[in-house]
């Protein structure tokens, strides 16, 4: 059951983390010392990610695709040499989907802000 409250929750936490720091660099800037990354409006142009309803439901989903992976590698039963079933590669195994779930959460996932720029 947490799992179902963890992206929830730690969206809200990362967009209060991400308001704050907003607040913070504004009141930073107040006065003539505007840096060269600020808009001439007077706001900093970095304005970071908010995680509405639409983005946490994309990461339910690659959540789900990663636990189900894992699932069935789990799934697997260890050789057994009494009866001959069972696979002696379920360390390598698991060690594979481990790296890939890990390849693609944090190499894919992100690029995609600089792939979709690109685009």
């Amino acid at each position: 059951m947490e799992r179902v409250i963890m992206i929830p929750l730690f969206s809200q936490i990362a967009n209060i983390l991400n308001r704050m720091s907003q607040s913070s660099m504004l009141s930073n800037f107040q006065g003539n010392f505007w840096s060269s990354s600020s808009s001439p409006n007077g706001t900093a142009n970095s304005k970071g990610v908010h995680i509405d309803k639409r983005m946490q439901l994309v990461l339910d989903f690659v959540r789900l695709r990663g636990t189900m992976i894992f699932a069935l590698v789990e799934h697997i039963p260890m050789f057994d040499t009494t009866t001959g079933q069972g696979s002696r590669l379920k360390p390598e195994l698991k060690a594979m989907t481990s790296a890939g779930v890990i390849f693609t959460v944090f190499v894919l996932g992100g690029a995609t802000s600089y792939l979709m720029e690109k685009l």
